[in-house]
């Protein structure tokens, strides 16, 4: 994520946007096609499945889904997968909206 300055005019607010390019995630395999994912940027860890394919499944705080593309092995066990721009944008704003996002659609029974 990037931090985008506008409205750099002398005397005049400036306002700060986020832009979402997408992150790289470390994974490490608990051997069992689960495994640990850390976001590089922020050090975010998620829970993960491996999906057959060049794919990892996760789950964010609030109980959503996102999958992210492998990007390149270190050892066996430890790989990078990258994750978009539309997943960090829905990560950041389940951060933002904190505990009051968790659990929206969970049905009462």
């Amino acid at each position: 994520m990037v931090s985008a300055v506008s409205g750099l005019v002398s005397g005049q607010t400036v306002r700060s946007q986020q832009l979402f390019d997408g992150f790289n995630a470390y994974c490490t395999s608990n051997k069992d096609f689960t495994g640990s994912c850390t976001n590089v940027e922020n050090n975010k860890n998620y829970s993960c499945t491996l999906i057959p394919g060049s794919l990892i499944d996760c789950l964010s705080d609030s109980g959503y889904e996102f999958q992210c593309l492998f990007a390149s092995q270190y050892t066996q066990g430890q790989a990078t997968f990258f994750c978009d721009a539309q997943t960090e944008e829905m990560l950041y704003q389940e951060a933002q909206a904190g505990t009051t996002f968790k659990n929206v659609l969970q049905n009462p029974l």
